[in-house]
């Protein structure tokens, strides 16, 4: 599966398996790693830094085989038991604009890529002292 701006308006789905790696060097985001489930299709790395009352923003940086099917994606959500919910755009890429929605549990998740509509993306403003996007 390509993941690609197209104005389809049909979501692509990636699967993926992952595991805890541990806290990052500067000792603020949790970090997993893993590969998508189709063999050969590529990498990925969540990044988190958890807030209070559950809620987390971060990073998800998904490599494939070309640049044209890599992005990477600032998203926020939540942590409920040992369910991670992510959601946020495409910034990094050529799918730049879409976005994305991840679910994970015990090391198995999956993305969701959809095209957003022009209107809803206004919900995201940038958060200027850190470089992310907020909701």
């Amino acid at each position: 599966m390509i993941l690609a701006a197209t104005s389809s308006p049909r979501a692509a789905t990636m699967a993926f398996t992952s595991h805890y790696e541990g806290r990052g060097a500067e000792g603020l985001d949790d970090i997993w790693r893993g590969t998508l489930d189709r063999p050969g299709a590529g990498v990925i790395v969540i990044r988190v830094e958890t807030g209070v009352q559950g809620t987390v923003r971060g990073f998800v940086f998904v490599s494939r085989d070309t640049l044209a099917r890599s992005f990477g994606a600032t998203v926020t959500g939540r942590i409920e038991g040992d369910a991670l919910h992510l959601s946020g755009p495409i910034d990094v890429g050529p799918a730049s604009g879409m976005m994305i929605d991840l679910t994970m549990r015990g090391g198995r998740g999956t993305i969701r890529a959809r095209r957003e509509l022009a209107s809803s993306s206004g919900a995201y403003t940038a958060d200027t002292d850190r470089g992310t996007a907020r909701p």
